[in-house]
Formats: C-alpha cells, sequence, structure tokens
C-alpha cells in the first residue's frame, strides 16, 4: 500500500501548484498550512486473482486485481476565494491524461471513474471562511505476490491396481 500512496502523491504534487502541501490523511498529525490536499485510500475491494503454476524454482505468482476508492479533501487558504475548487478542478484535469498518469503510476495502478465529484464544503471556523473540497476518485490495482512453494524434489508412488502393486520412488 505504500507503493500505492507513493504513486498518488507524486502524480498529485505534479498536477497541483507548487505551494499545495499533499499529505496523508491522520486525524492525530499537525496540519500544514494551506492550501493542502490530504489522501486516503478508504476502500480497498479485490475484484479477482490469477495464479500460475509453480514454476522450476517452487515459486508460485498470483495477481491480485482490486479496486481502490480514493478519498481527497483539498483545502484552501481563507484568504483565497474558490482556491480549493480551482485545486479540485485541476485534479479533475488530470484525470484526463492518462499517458501522463502512466508517467507516474507505471502499469499496475489506473484511474476508473470519479466516484464523487467535487464538493464544496464551506464554513466559517474561528472568525475565518474554512474553503474546503471533497473528492472520490476510483482506481485499479495490479499487486503481485510470490509464494515460494518449494520444489517437488521425490515422488514416492505406492499402491494397488487391481492385481497390480506399484512400489516407485523418483528423485528430481
Amino acid at each position: 500500500m505504500t507503493a500505492t500512496y507513493t504513486k498518488l502523491i507524486n502524480w498529485l504534487n505534479a498536477i497541483t501548484p507548487n505551494d499545495c502541501t499533499i499529505i496523508v490523511s491522520n486525524p492525530s498529525a499537525p496540519q500544514p498550512t494551506a492550501p493542502f490536499v490530504t489522501i486516503k485510500v478508504i476502500s480497498n475491494r479485490d475484484v479477482a486473482v490469477n495464479k500460475t503454476g509453480v514454476d522450476d524454482e517452487g515459486i508460485r505468482k498470483a495477481t491480485r486485481f482490486t479496486q481502490l476508492t480514493v478519498s481527497l479533501q483539498i483545502q484552501g487558504k481563507s484568504s483565497v476565494p474558490l482556491q480549493a475548487e480551482t485545486i479540485a478542478q485541476q485534479i479533475m484535469d488530470g484525470l484526463n491524461f492518462p499517458e501522463q498518469m502512466l508517467d507516474y503510476f507505471g502499469r499496475d495502478l489506473a484511474f476508473t471513474r470519479l466516484i464523487l465529484s467535487p464538493q464544496t464544503l464551506d464554513k466559517i471556523s474561528l472568525n475565518e471562511w474554512d474553503n474546503r473540497v471533497v473528492m472520490d476518485i476510483g482506481f485499479s490495482a495490479t499487486r503481485e505476490i510470490l509464494q515460494d512453494v518449494g520444489v517437488i524434489e521425490i515422488v514416492e508412488v505406492d499402491g494397488t491396481i487391481g492385481t497390480v502393486e506399484i512400489n516407485k520412488r523418483i528423485e528430481v
């Protein structure tokens, strides 16, 4: 999951303004000064698993295909009207350039759909205007898992078929 967050943060850093900080959402962490974007994977659902046979070294590969929902909260400066909305629109624009995403995501993470379009959640907080937007984006991800099942070194066959008795030992 760390690799997924790193790819998403690098992509967001590339498409948001230079003064915008991208952080993983954590209620206990200190808040940076606005503008900033918090990012959190709020769901991770398996869609399919493709498993291969065991290779000559005893390794079996499995590829997991998952769907992720990434929640973004964009906080703008209270002194800059519509800053959060503008950053949200830059992120939306960035969703339309899959070739740029390929540079940041590689082939194991891809945008699938906008789940929640940008929603403005402005409020007055401590006599200041709180300029905030939330949005949820869907991604598909693949993850390769290697399982070391070991190499089969000895095969023993022992039994009876009808009246024929079989006793064999094969060392690989």
